[in-house]
């Protein structure tokens, strides 16, 4: 028997080992950071003082082929310049072309955060992440978008799911 501790750090461990192995690399295309950050929303309140924006309404963030679509989104930004983004919704979710080919990658969770300066999602709350065939189911999922890493984590007793497919079976863009 082991403590939750340990079994988080076990099957993250053994997740990110998993995912080397047999998973396809889920990382995005290079130049999707250093594109403008498009927001659409039905609503939106900006506080300059304290360096917030709340986006409310069938909000809509695309930054190349990176999309992020909410009820709810708050970005906060330093020297003009955007650090973080808010996603929540039931759920919110997010997309990204990872490869020349198309291929995507997919997610959709209660909270998503996108931490641009680090090149970051991470996913709280009922998340999923796709890409492919294969497929993570966890309490709170972390993607690092620049080095496609990604790390699961279980939360309330509920196990990290994963649906892995074999390198050589990697299914092209539908």
């Amino acid at each position: 028997m082991c403590t939750v501790s340990f079994c988080h750090k076990t099957l993250s461990s053994l997740f990110l080992i998993i995912t080397t192995l047999y998973g396809p690399s889920v990382s995005a295309l290079s130049d999707d950071a250093d594109k403008p950050i498009h927001i659409h929303a039905d609503q939106a309140e900006m506080d300059q003082e304290n360096g917030i924006v709340n986006y409310n309404g069938n909000v809509q963030v695309d930054q190349g082929t990176l999309r992020l679509v909410a009820e709810k989104i708050i970005v906060e930004y330093e020297d003009q310049k955007v650090t973080r983004i808010i996603a929540t919704g039931s759920p919110a979710r997010y997309k990204q072309v990872i490869d020349e080919e198309g291929n995507e990658v997919k997610a959709k969770s209660d909270k998503i955060i996108y931490f641009t300066k680090n090149e970051m999602i991470e996913l709280i709350g009922n998340s999923y992440l796709w890409e492919n065939d294969n497929e993570i189911n966890s309490s709170v999922i972390s993607y690092n978008i620049r080095e496609g890493k990604v790390n699961a984590e279980s939360q309330e007793n509920q196990p990290v799911k994963m649906i892995l497919q074999p390198h050589n079976s990697v299914v092209p863009k539908k």
